[in-house]
């Protein structure tokens, strides 16, 4: 049985928890950790002399508790599962994945060591504050909190985090796409004086979507992808499109450059992107009854303009021919008025 812990750290709106949802649905027996389910009660939460609560702190979370519930997992994943609403199971597979997602999970050693992968998401200041205004907390955040607080202390916990550890990816360093399912990714990989362009992907295994040979111009396509890619390549640049997304195309995309330099083959990462592949929600079936009762209901509408027209013509007709001429002959006062006209 293998176990894979994924860390994702960041900002405070940062997209933290939307992230690990979408790995969530990729990877089979994965489980979630938030660190937010571990804040103290707020009447022991610290206050500072603006009366501003301490809750950018990792004094202000319950560490013991959340490192105790992630030792059961590492325990035994599969019955640590079981009980579980935030996991994903799928038989036949005896890797279990765990994501654990919070704003100070790098800056607390033990939990730390622990990761296999970690993954730090950061957003600028405008858009933080733009989306932190827009969350309800409980209790709320008080006039001017964010700029008080709540960013003062991210700059301060980054910068801590930093010294701290070093191989962290940066959402600022690899872009992420959201796709549903069916949907197109598209990655342009520029041409160098290489020997090779390698598109591979990771997920949790690595594997090639395509190796392309400058020197030859060949293409050499992995048979799973081979009826969905499509490949332009001009001076500057190679666009590879792959179609009909999959749930399983979801993972770390990268174009590898091969080159050779004093007869030693060297491998170097070009543009990198992940993708996440989300279902995409299915159109309704309409029922049967539903359209004849649609299509009876637009027969008695037509029927009921056509009656609608067909008097309104018979009552134009009678009132320009015989109806308006035996109104005025039976009228006194307008055999009266032509009299008197007529003299």
């Amino acid at each position: 049985m293998k176990r894979f812990i994924i860390g994702i750290g960041g900002v405070t709106n940062g997209g933290k928890s939307t992230l690990s949802r979408s790995l969530q649905g990729i990877l089979p027996n994965s489980c979630i950790i938030s660190q937010d389910s571990f804040f103290k009660d707020d009447s022991v939460v610290l206050t500072d002399s603006r009366g501003f609560k301490q809750y950018d702190t990792l004094d202000a979370l319950h560490m013991d508790r959340m490192m105790s519930e992630i030792c059961s997992w590492q325990q035994d994943p599969q019955d640590f599962m079981l009980p579980k609403a935030k996991c994903f199971t799928s038989e036949g597979t005896k890797v279990f994945f765990l994501i654990v997602e919070g704003f100070l999970i790098f800056n607390y050693g033990p939990l730390n060591m622990l990761f296999d992968k970690r993954y730090f998401l950061q957003i600028p200041y405008e858009t933080c504050k733009l989306r932190r205004s827009s969350r309800v907390y409980m209790p709320q955040d008080p006039i001017g909190y964010f700029d008080g607080h709540v960013w003062p202390m991210y700059l301060k916990n980054r910068k801590k985090m930093e010294d701290m550890v070093h191989d962290i990816v940066s959402s600022e360093e690899i872009g992420s796409i959201i796709k549903k399912e069916g949907e197109i990714l598209t990655m342009e990989c520029v041409k160098e004086h290489h020997m090779g362009l390698d598109l591979v992907v990771k997920c949790p295994q690595k594997h090639s979507v395509l190796y392309y040979d400058f020197k030859s111009q060949k293409i050499t396509l992995n048979m799973d992808y081979k009826e969905r890619v499509n490949i332009s390549i001009n001076r500057q640049k190679i666009t590879i499109v792959l179609t009909d997304l999959q749930l399983e195309d979801s993972g770390l995309y990268s174009c590898i450059y091969t080159r050779i330099i004093d007869y030693d083959v060297l491998q170097e990462a070009g543009d990198q992107v992940f993708l996440f592949v989300n279902k995409s929600c299915p159109k309704k079936a309409v029922p049967v009854s539903t359209v004849i009762v649609a299509m009876a209901c637009a027969v008695l509408l037509l029927y009921a303009l056509a009656m609608v027209v067909w008097v309104g013509c018979k009552v134009k007709a009678l009132s320009v021919s015989g109806g308006d001429t035996a109104s005025r002959i039976s009228n006194p006062v307008y055999e009266d008025m032509t009299s008197r006209r007529v003299q």
